[in-house]
């Protein structure tokens, strides 16, 4: 065969190319690739979610400790003690004129209660309005009695105001003092209640100027009485 037959040429040819095989180095051995170090699998970061914002803390309102009391002191525990009643007052803080009647009559009194007590008047004089007062006075007079009377204008009618007793009169206080009566007997009825500013030798206040009776002298014995303001 052909192939046979041209081996050793070849052969020669390989041989001569590459020298003795005895100069040739032998080949050096490789070293093994380094293994590869494994890396470990790349995970993705999970995404992270936001804490959520705080809620807004509203602070309560302060509230302030009560203010201490002050200590009572054992005056202020005591039981206080009842209050004092006044003493009733005298007669002519509440308005001798107001309580003292001089026979029937007092003030206050309506027209028809004088009418009833004394009958109609003998002398009616005019409707007159005061200047000091702006009441609308009118006097009813009763000379044989000696009683005269002011009535004034009120919204139910006419009432006394005032009036005044003379002689002939009869009638006497609720005291007991009259027409004729002495000083003696007067001061010794109303001397607790002597308006003794305004009273004088001539004449005995008892109450006040502004309210009360007034009893005129003549030679020591009452001549006159009025009960009323003497004054404004």
């Amino acid at each position: 065969m052909r192939w046979i037959s041209i081996a050793p040429s070849i052969v020669a040819l390989f041989s001569s190319a590459c020298g003795p095989s005895s100069e040739r180095e032998p080949p050096q051995p490789q070293a093994a690739p380094a293994a590869a170090t494994p890396v470990p699998p790349t995970t993705a970061p999970k995404p992270t979610t936001p804490d959520p914002a705080p809620e807004p803390h509203e602070e309560p309102p302060t509230k302030l400790p009560p203010e201490p009391s002050p200590p009572a002191d054992d005056a202020s525990k005591a039981e206080a003690p009842p209050a004092a009643v006044p003493d009733a007052e005298p007669a002519e803080a509440a308005g001798l004129d107001r309580t003292e009647r001089v026979g029937p009559l007092r003030l206050g009194m309506s027209a028809s209660e004088v009418e009833t007590a004394l009958g109609r008047p003998t002398k009616l004089g005019k409707k007159i309005e005061e200047e000091a007062s702006g009441d609308v006075i009118q006097t009813w007079s009763y000379p044989a009695t000696g009683v005269s009377i002011d009535m004034v204008d009120r919204e139910a009618g006419q009432e006394v105001a005032r009036f005044t007793v003379t002689p002939p009169s009869t009638l006497e206080t609720s005291r007991g003092v009259g027409i004729g009566s002495s000083r003696a007997k007067v001061e010794a009825a109303y001397g607790s209640e002597r308006d003794a500013e305004m009273s004088s030798e001539e004449v005995f206040i008892a109450g006040s100027v502004y309210g009360g009776v007034f009893f005129h002298f003549d030679q020591g014995n009452v001549t006159s009485i009025f009960v009323g303001a003497g004054a404004e």
